[in-house]
């Protein structure tokens, strides 16, 4: 999601950062353009460049203010590496 709260953060719509070409379409930025902001991925930070931080934000307060027709809660609070998570807290609870 691309929350309308960004351009009162940033000073951008989610319109013109799809117009730069930073965001997948208007109303939504790619988990893995997400993901890869929040992990610090450097060759999408140097693609993106000052903007990587404003799409940081779309990803942040998209997913916090926004919902998404048709999806339960859950699947928008869950973590981006939410079957490794899960395995490591399994694998914790089964050690000696």
């Amino acid at each position: 999601m691309c929350s309308d709260v960004v351009e009162i953060i940033t000073g951008l719509s989610c319109a013109e950062l799809k117009t730069m070409g930073a965001i997948n379409e208007e109303h939504w930025v790619s988990g893995n353009l997400c993901k890869a902001i929040i992990d610090d991925d450097e060759a999408i930070l140097d693609e993106l460049g000052a903007l990587a931080p404003i799409v940081g934000q779309a990803c942040r307060y998209g997913q916090l203010l926004d919902k998404v027709d048709g999806h339960y809660e859950e699947t928008q609070s869950v973590g981006w590496d939410l079957v490794r998570d899960l395995w490591h807290a399994t694998q914790k609870l089964y050690q000696d």
